[in-house]
């Protein structure tokens, strides 16, 4: 990416990898033309990037407070598996252009997911949990799930309710009618607590186990 640094107005290429018109302050007058390059993004969601950390201390940025170590030019995929890293929670697109900018993935997280909240006021509603999506939002009533825009029958499972005692035991089960919905849990006894029983559960391959396409029913 060329860095038009002594423009009021730049493209920039977030550290999130999506390009956004962006207003950024310029004090450019030539200071910072023999500094090596060492990008940096600065600013409100980081989106002011500068190609070097005089440029973004002259716009008046302190480096370890407005700004993130954006990534050094490099080929990295589009793939968007976005990391928060380091102790300023750095946004970056995946681990590849986390890793252009200095961070290991040991240093990096996912970002929490990112769930929707209805405005009905479901504060009379009795307890009785979903998880709800393909982030497995947490609501605490069925209104609070449907307010959120879910339908309990096609997007949600019933959540383990409160005061459960079960073992740690990982022995994952997928419970629910043939051929409608399955919801997964870690054991039996999590799912009793779900409200389904034996005779409505099957054992179940647990999350991040590979298995082949072959179809032998």
């Amino acid at each position: 990416m060329v860095l038009l640094s002594r423009a009021t107005i730049i493209l920039t290429a977030t550290i999130f990898g999506v390009a956004q018109a962006q207003t950024c302050p310029s004090n450019d007058n030539g200071q910072c033309d023999f500094e090596p390059t060492n990008p940096y993004s600065c600013g409100t969601d980081y989106n002011c990037a500068y190609s070097n950390r005089c440029l973004a201390e002259a716009a008046g940025f302190d480096i370890e407070v407005d700004c993130c170590q954006a990534p050094m030019p490099a080929s990295c995929g589009m793939i968007s598996s976005p990391l928060l890293c380091g102790t300023k929670q750095c946004p970056y697109a995946n681990e590849c252009i986390a890793s252009l900018a200095g961070y290991d993935p040991s240093q990096c997280t996912a970002p929490p997911p990112t769930c929707p909240v209805g405005d009905a006021d479901c504060s009379g509603e009795p307890s009785n949990p979903y998880t709800c999506g393909p982030n497995n939002c947490p609501y605490n009533t069925v209104c609070d799930a449907q307010s959120a825009g879910f339908d309990i029958g096609a997007d949600c499972c019933q959540d383990t309710r409160g005061n459960t005692l079960c073992t740690s035991d990982i022995s994952s089960v997928s419970c629910g009618p043939p051929g409608g919905k399955q919801c997964s849990y870690s054991n039996q006894c999590l799912a009793d607590a779900a409200g389904y029983n034996s005779k409505q559960c099957c054992n179940a391959v647990p999350d991040g186990i590979a298995c082949t396409a072959d179809f032998k029913p």
